[in-house]
């Protein structure tokens, strides 16, 4: 009996090996540019900092491949950071021309239109016509050319609203409500009962998402929402027993078969921020098996058909009844990807947990914390660093705890707390263990 996740797959959905980079499903030649518009002004909901915005673009420097450019933020990239620590601290590096770092004046400091306008200018300068693949791309007319997939499908894919067509309404919450404005949402919200959750349609990350059980929580939405102006949707709650992601990957090539890249344990906050993951060495769980089947049998080679390619993630809840919902689709790389690319290229063990993180304090300091743990020949390495920028004596970084059992990781997670190491997720992370009795 089949036993892993590749394995169960392989004969009924057409699974050949693990594929270790973006580079099975890009072209040659592809410049990769893993980040989104800065908020608002370009009709997305993103309010991550711009520092975090950096380490976002950063992770892909760990699952690119030889045939693809990364685009990423001057802090992420020498000479800001010398090579001995990223050599040192063992996280992923490319050659010098595979790495196009934007201009160092973009700063972040710079928000808003003016940071778009400034991402703009600088993509226009340093890609070529025709080979740049941005996660949620920036729809300006003048740049339409710039992009290997038309924005367009990019966007509509991406967009919360669109979910049930994609999925032809199968194993969907139940839409409640669909205002066209935030000013609509706020008008009408007392004719909804509680509980539901409301989101902006145009956004990622938990960002515009609002899980509603009581009117603070709606009040919470409604503060927020007085500050937007997009459409919002609201669906059923669903009570979560467990929260996966799917990752997929559509080769560009029609003649390679669609893959399904691994599965996670989404970390989240109460009020739906992802937080971080969680990938065993285990198999597809049965509840899972029926979803899977129905990503690669219907719903990705449909959106093959509409000209889109690449890898992403569909968002799954399981509810106390072990029935399934697809909750999110995310046409584009996310916090995981990178993690299941490097472990299909055995750079690093599962299971593991990932993170993120910063440290205030010197660079020495810093080593010293990080370097017994995530240092590149230390014997029994259990932390995988995969992103880091720099920014007045603050050490930024995205990782992954490797551990097998929960009185190591508890006290892993101990020490880099006590270390200065400030993480929101780590303590949500240490409780979702205790709970999962991982």
């Amino acid at each position: 009996m089949p036993t892993t996740l590749t394995e169960q797959l392989k004969s009924r959905l057409r699974i050949s090996k693990p594929v270790k980079s973006l580079s099975a499903y890009f072209p040659a030649g592809t410049q990769y540019f893993y980040a989104y518009p800065a908020g608002e002004s370009a009709d997305f909901i993103n309010h991550v900092s711009p520092t975090t915005e950096e380490l976002i673009a950063a992770r892909a420097y760990g699952c690119a491949g030889p045939d693809i450019s990364v685009v990423a933020y001057a802090n992420t990239g020498q000479p800001v950071i010398e090579k001995r620590l990223l050599d040192k601290l063992g996280i992923p590096q490319l050659n010098s021309k595979q790495v196009i770092l934007l201009p160092a004046s973009i700063t972040p400091s710079l928000t808003g239109i003016e940071r778009n306008d400034a991402i703009l200018k600088a993509l226009k300068a340093c890609t070529r016509q025709g080979r740049l693949v941005m996660a949620q791309p920036f729809l300006s007319k003048s740049f339409i050319s710039q992009y290997q997939i038309p924005p367009h499908i990019t966007s509509w894919l991406n967009d919360k609203i669109n979910l049930s067509s994609i999925l032809m309404g199968v194993m969907v919450p139940a839409r409640l409500a669909t205002y066209s404005s935030s000013a609509q949402f706020i008008a009408n919200h007392t004719k909804l009962s509680l509980p539901y959750v409301v989101k902006a349609s145009a956004s990622s990350a938990g960002d515009g998402v609002h899980i509603c059980r009581s009117a603070q929580d709606v009040q919470k939405a409604i503060d927020q929402f007085q500050q937007i102006n997009t459409t919002i949707i609201v669906e059923e709650y669903v009570s979560i027993k467990k929260n996966y992601g799917i990752h997929f990957g559509i080769p560009h090539s029609a003649n390679n078969s669609i893959d399904i890249l691994g599965f996670n344990e989404q970390v989240t906050s109460s009020s739906g921020k992802f937080l971080g993951g969680i990938i065993e060495p285990q198999t597809l769980p049965t509840v899972l098996q029926p979803v899977v089947t129905y990503l690669q049998e219907q719903v990705l080679p449909r959106v093959r058909r509409m000209g889109w390619y690449g890898v992403g993630c569909f968002d799954v809840l399981i509810d106390e009844y072990d029935k399934p919902y697809f909750i999110d689709a995310n046409f584009r790389m996310t916090g995981m990807t990178t993690y299941h690319f490097m472990r299909a290229a055995q750079k690093i063990s599962v299971p593991l947990i990932s993170f993120s993180g910063s440290f205030k304090g010197t660079q020495e300091a810093f080593e010293n914390i990080m370097g017994p743990l995530a240092g590149k020949h230390v014997p029994d390495r259990t932390l995988q660093i995969i992103a880091l920028n720099h920014h007045d004596n603050t050490w930024g970084f995205n990782a992954a705890l490797m551990l097998p059992n929960f009185s190591r990781r508890a006290k892993e997670i101990e020490l880099l707390l006590e270390a200065g190491i400030r993480s929101p997720g780590l303590t949500q992370l240490a409780d979702t263990l205790n709970r999962s009795s991982l």
